[in-house]
Protein backbone atom coordinates (compact mmCIF):
# COMPACT_ATOMS: atom_id res chain seq x y z
CA UNK A 1 0.00 0.00 0.00
CA UNK A 2 2.86 2.58 0.73
CA UNK A 3 4.25 2.00 -1.88
CA UNK A 4 1.12 2.03 -4.09
CA UNK A 5 0.63 5.68 -2.53
CA UNK A 6 4.51 6.16 -3.23
CA UNK A 7 4.11 5.13 -6.95
CA UNK A 8 0.98 7.65 -7.33
CA UNK A 9 2.90 10.64 -5.72
CA UNK A 10 5.34 10.27 -8.25
CA UNK A 11 3.44 9.71 -10.84
CA UNK A 12 1.01 13.16 -10.31
CA UNK A 13 3.99 15.07 -9.57
CA UNK A 14 5.57 13.90 -13.04
CA UNK A 15 1.84 14.32 -14.78
CA UNK A 16 1.91 17.83 -13.30
CA UNK A 17 5.08 18.84 -15.11
CA UNK A 18 3.57 17.82 -18.12
CA UNK A 19 -0.09 18.59 -18.22
CA UNK A 20 -1.87 21.95 -16.72
CA UNK A 21 -5.14 21.08 -15.60
CA UNK A 22 -7.98 23.66 -15.93
CA UNK A 23 -8.54 25.03 -11.87
CA UNK A 24 -11.85 23.55 -11.56
CA UNK A 25 -14.77 25.12 -8.56
CA UNK A 26 -14.67 23.99 -5.18
CA UNK A 27 -16.75 20.89 -4.19
CA UNK A 28 -19.25 22.95 -2.36
CA UNK A 29 -20.57 19.68 -0.48
CA UNK A 30 -17.16 19.42 1.41
CA UNK A 31 -18.39 22.54 3.35
CA UNK A 32 -21.08 22.18 5.82
CA UNK A 33 -22.75 25.76 4.74
CA UNK A 34 -26.78 24.69 4.65
CA UNK A 35 -28.73 25.48 1.91
CA UNK A 36 -28.49 28.43 -0.33
CA UNK A 37 -31.27 31.18 0.46
CA UNK A 38 -32.81 34.29 -1.16
CA UNK A 39 -31.48 37.99 0.13
CA UNK A 40 -34.43 38.01 2.08
CA UNK A 41 -34.00 34.80 3.84
CA UNK A 42 -30.62 35.56 4.26
CA UNK A 43 -31.03 38.71 6.28
CA UNK A 44 -33.44 37.08 8.51
CA UNK A 45 -31.32 34.63 9.62
CA UNK A 46 -28.65 36.81 10.16
CA UNK A 47 -30.80 38.80 12.38
CA UNK A 48 -31.53 39.18 16.02
CA UNK A 49 -32.78 41.73 18.13
CA UNK A 50 -31.99 42.34 21.67
CA UNK A 51 -33.32 43.64 25.11
CA UNK A 52 -29.61 45.58 25.00
CA UNK A 53 -28.24 49.18 25.02
CA UNK A 54 -25.51 49.21 21.87
CA UNK A 55 -22.29 49.19 24.31
CA UNK A 56 -23.66 46.12 26.22
CA UNK A 57 -24.75 44.11 23.32
CA UNK A 58 -21.04 44.99 21.56
CA UNK A 59 -19.41 43.96 24.95
CA UNK A 60 -21.40 40.33 25.01
CA UNK A 61 -20.86 40.01 21.47
CA UNK A 62 -17.05 40.44 22.14
CA UNK A 63 -17.05 38.02 25.54
CA UNK A 64 -18.89 35.48 23.30
CA UNK A 65 -16.44 35.46 20.17
CA UNK A 66 -13.31 35.17 22.41
CA UNK A 67 -15.07 32.62 25.04
CA UNK A 68 -15.16 30.66 21.31
CA UNK A 69 -11.43 31.38 20.66
CA UNK A 70 -12.44 33.51 17.87
CA UNK A 71 -9.76 36.01 17.09
CA UNK A 72 -10.99 39.29 17.27
CA UNK A 73 -8.89 41.42 14.21
CA UNK A 74 -10.98 44.73 14.90
CA UNK A 75 -13.45 46.68 16.92
CA UNK A 76 -15.32 50.20 16.90
CA UNK A 77 -17.75 50.27 19.62
CA UNK A 78 -18.55 54.13 17.89
CA UNK A 79 -20.25 52.54 14.93
CA UNK A 80 -21.35 49.27 16.33
CA UNK A 81 -18.82 46.87 14.02
CA UNK A 82 -16.82 43.76 15.45
CA UNK A 83 -14.67 41.41 12.72
CA UNK A 84 -13.54 38.29 14.09
CA UNK A 85 -11.99 35.33 12.59
CA UNK A 86 -12.39 31.39 13.51
CA UNK A 87 -9.75 29.46 14.13
CA UNK A 88 -8.25 27.63 11.20
CA UNK A 89 -9.28 24.04 10.91
CA UNK A 90 -8.53 21.02 9.38
CA UNK A 91 -10.02 17.82 8.46
CA UNK A 92 -9.19 15.00 6.10
CA UNK A 93 -11.96 14.38 3.26
CA UNK A 94 -12.26 12.16 0.56
CA UNK A 95 -12.08 12.86 -2.81
CA UNK A 96 -14.28 10.64 -4.78
CA UNK A 97 -13.44 9.14 -8.17
CA UNK A 98 -16.34 11.07 -10.05
CA UNK A 99 -14.26 14.86 -8.30
CA UNK A 100 -11.19 13.23 -9.48
CA UNK A 101 -11.92 12.80 -12.88
CA UNK A 102 -13.63 16.25 -13.08
CA UNK A 103 -10.01 17.50 -11.70
CA UNK A 104 -8.19 15.79 -14.41
CA UNK A 105 -10.69 16.06 -17.20
CA UNK A 106 -10.83 12.54 -17.98
CA UNK A 107 -13.28 9.69 -17.45
CA UNK A 108 -13.49 7.49 -14.62
CA UNK A 109 -14.25 4.96 -17.04
CA UNK A 110 -11.01 5.32 -19.00
CA UNK A 111 -8.37 2.46 -18.30
CA UNK A 112 -5.73 4.82 -17.78
CA UNK A 113 -8.09 6.48 -15.03
CA UNK A 114 -8.63 2.77 -14.01
CA UNK A 115 -4.97 1.91 -13.73
CA UNK A 116 -4.25 4.93 -11.80
CA UNK A 117 -6.75 6.62 -9.95
CA UNK A 118 -8.07 5.13 -6.54
CA UNK A 119 -11.75 5.12 -6.01
CA UNK A 120 -11.03 7.43 -3.24
CA UNK A 121 -8.09 9.61 -2.62
CA UNK A 122 -7.92 11.25 1.15
CA UNK A 123 -6.35 14.78 1.03
CA UNK A 124 -6.58 17.61 4.05
CA UNK A 125 -9.32 20.22 3.81
CA UNK A 126 -8.31 23.68 5.37
CA UNK A 127 -11.19 26.37 6.46
CA UNK A 128 -11.88 28.89 8.15
CA UNK A 129 -14.94 31.27 9.32
CA UNK A 130 -14.45 35.39 8.95
CA UNK A 131 -17.72 37.05 10.65
CA UNK A 132 -18.42 40.03 10.89
CA UNK A 133 -21.12 42.21 12.74
CA UNK A 134 -22.86 45.54 12.85
CA UNK A 135 -24.77 46.32 15.72
CA UNK A 136 -27.58 49.21 15.31
CA UNK A 137 -29.12 50.97 18.49
CA UNK A 138 -33.05 51.47 18.06
CA UNK A 139 -33.78 52.55 21.70
CA UNK A 140 -31.58 53.05 25.14
CA UNK A 141 -33.27 49.48 25.73
CA UNK A 142 -33.32 47.87 22.30
CA UNK A 143 -30.53 47.15 19.52
CA UNK A 144 -30.50 45.00 16.32
CA UNK A 145 -27.62 42.63 15.08
CA UNK A 146 -26.77 41.79 11.79
CA UNK A 147 -24.05 38.66 12.07
CA UNK A 148 -22.48 37.28 8.77
CA UNK A 149 -20.12 34.77 8.27
CA UNK A 150 -18.12 33.66 5.39
CA UNK A 151 -16.60 30.27 4.94
CA UNK A 152 -13.21 30.47 3.36
CA UNK A 153 -11.88 27.16 2.72
CA UNK A 154 -9.00 24.97 0.76
CA UNK A 155 -7.82 21.73 -0.87
CA UNK A 156 -3.95 20.81 -1.20
CA UNK A 157 -2.42 21.74 -5.03
CA UNK A 158 -3.75 24.12 -7.39
CA UNK A 159 -6.01 22.07 -9.34
CA UNK A 160 -9.76 23.45 -7.15
CA UNK A 161 -9.87 26.77 -7.00
CA UNK A 162 -10.43 27.96 -3.22
CA UNK A 163 -13.81 28.54 -2.33
CA UNK A 164 -15.16 31.55 -0.67
CA UNK A 165 -18.94 32.28 0.39
CA UNK A 166 -21.81 33.55 2.63
CA UNK A 167 -22.37 30.77 5.18
CA UNK A 168 -26.00 29.82 5.25
CA UNK A 169 -26.25 27.21 7.57
CA UNK A 170 -28.89 28.20 10.57
CA UNK A 171 -27.83 26.15 13.11
CA UNK A 172 -24.37 27.91 13.06
CA UNK A 173 -26.21 31.51 13.54
CA UNK A 174 -28.90 30.50 15.97
CA UNK A 175 -26.12 28.73 18.08
CA UNK A 176 -24.45 32.44 18.16
CA UNK A 177 -27.59 33.97 18.79
CA UNK A 178 -28.06 31.85 21.86
CA UNK A 179 -24.86 32.26 23.25
CA UNK A 180 -25.04 35.86 22.80
CA UNK A 181 -28.13 36.15 24.57
CA UNK A 182 -27.20 33.82 27.66
CA UNK A 183 -23.90 36.67 27.88
CA UNK A 184 -26.31 39.20 28.62
CA UNK A 185 -28.61 37.75 30.57
CA UNK A 186 -25.62 36.80 32.61
CA UNK A 187 -24.46 40.47 32.59
CA UNK A 188 -27.64 41.55 33.82
CA UNK A 189 -28.15 39.28 36.43
CA UNK A 190 -24.48 39.40 38.01
CA UNK A 191 -23.79 43.06 38.13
Amino acid sequence: MIRFNATLAIFFVCLGGCVTAKPIPFPRELIDQGPINSAVELQALQTRTFDADKVALLSAIVTVLQNEGHQINQTDFDIGTINATTREDTRSVRLSSDFLATAFGDSKDSPFFKLVVPSEYVVTLTSQRVISILVTEFSPTKSKVRLSMTVRAKLPGKVVLPHEDIDTNPDRYQELFSKIQQALFLKRNLE
